[in-house]
């Protein structure tokens, strides 16, 4: 699930010191498998350098689509119940 992806990432990143957020960005997409995320990480990185997306920006986007995932994730389960 994305929700585990990010708390691995977080602890990961946590553990790092001195790491620019351009890195951050760069390794969290590189091993971030959301459908929803990917489609929407290439219009923000396209922007230019004065638009660009800070880490906090980014996170308040997976925190989104991770709680949409998981929101998900209960329908399908509650649906199997019955």
């Amino acid at each position: 699930r994305f929700t585990d992806y990010i708390h691995r990432f977080e602890e990961r990143r946590n553990t790092i010191p001195y790491v620019k957020d351009t890195e951050v960005m760069a390794a969290f997409h590189q091993g971030c498998k959301n459908e929803d995320f990917i489609k929407w990480w290439p219009r923000k990185t396209s922007l230019s350098a004065s638009s660009a997306i800070s880490v906090q920006q980014m996170f308040d986007r997976t925190n989104k689509d991770a709680n949409s995932e998981l929101v998900e994730y209960a329908q399908i389960k509650k649906r199997s119940l019955y």
